[in-house]
């Protein structure tokens, strides 16, 4: 019998957690739709925009949610907070590139304010989830249960 889980004959050990998925993270939603809005903007732009700054700012969109979902897959939290960081320096560069769409024309002004907020929220969410990160402490019932020696 595995400690925390209870059998049909009604013997239980210690809890069990039920168990987070990255979707149920919501920095991590927020960075999807980040990026699908970038696509969505890009798609609409002519071969030579598109190819030259839209690769870039898609690409920029599209690593802020890869980082938090290659750092949630890590077992350190160190190692979680590291991707959250170069999470967090590409959502930099996305805002840096939605900037030069707009000074160039690419970008009307609805689509960069809308930008900016869904940026700006983003940033506050990956802050506070490294900060969440930091206070958290691995605790050894949350990983894989070992059965008491009897």
């Amino acid at each position: 019998m595995i400690p925390g889980i209870q059998s049909s004959n009604g013997r239980t050990g210690p809890k069990v957690r039920s168990i987070m998925t990255i979707d149920d993270l919501q920095v991590y939603s927020e960075s999807m739709i980040l990026a699908d809005d970038a696509w969505r903007i890009v798609s609409r732009w002519d071969r030579f925009e598109r190819e030259t700054i839209g690769k870039q700012l898609v690409r920029a969109a599209d690593s802020v949610g890869a980082n938090i979902a290659e750092g949630y897959g890590r077992y350190h939290y160190g190692e979680k907070r590291q991707f959250c960081y170069y999470a967090r320096g590409s959502l930099f560069e996305f805002k840096a590139w939605i900037e030069k769409a707009a000074a160039r024309g690419l970008l009307g002004e609805e689509e960069l304010e809308t930008s900016r907020g869904r940026a700006e929220r983003l940033g506050k969410l990956l802050n506070g989830y490294v900060r969440s990160l930091r206070k958290a402490k691995p605790r050894a019932d949350t990983q894989f249960p070992i059965p008491d020696s009897q």
